[in-house]
């Protein structure tokens, strides 16, 4: 579970099945199994801890946060997703890539 970040309500926050984010109090994987979209969305994790289910056709990119990005230094990864950019605390050559079906030529120059 995660939290809205307006009400604060316990949910599970869920970023590209539609527009914006999906808040649900189901639990994550009995959410996706209900809907029927599990096959390409990857676990990824927010620098506090709180963890992320990504729809990888919904990314744009990923890249390596610049110094002049607002992010926290655990932040390795930032995830472009629509109009959102997600820092993450995993690295650009970490499976994420595979798991969200992200073609990792793309990003072979930022190993």
């Amino acid at each position: 579970m995660d939290y809205d970040a307006v009400t604060h309500a316990a949910v599970t926050s869920v970023f590209g099945v539609r527009k914006g984010i999906v808040f649900t109090k189901e639990g994550v994987e009995d959410f996706m199994r209900r809907v029927g979209i599990t096959d390409h969305f990857a676990q990824l994790t927010k620098p506090d801890g709180h963890l992320l289910w990504v729809n990888g056709e919904a990314v744009s990119a990923l890249s390596l946060p610049s110094s002049a990005d607002p992010y926290v230094k655990e932040v390795r990864t930032v995830v472009e997703l629509g109009g959102w950019n997600l820092g993450i605390i995993e690295t650009i050559k970490q499976p994420l890539r595979r798991s969200m079906h992200i073609d990792e030529s793309r990003y072979d120059h930022l190993a």
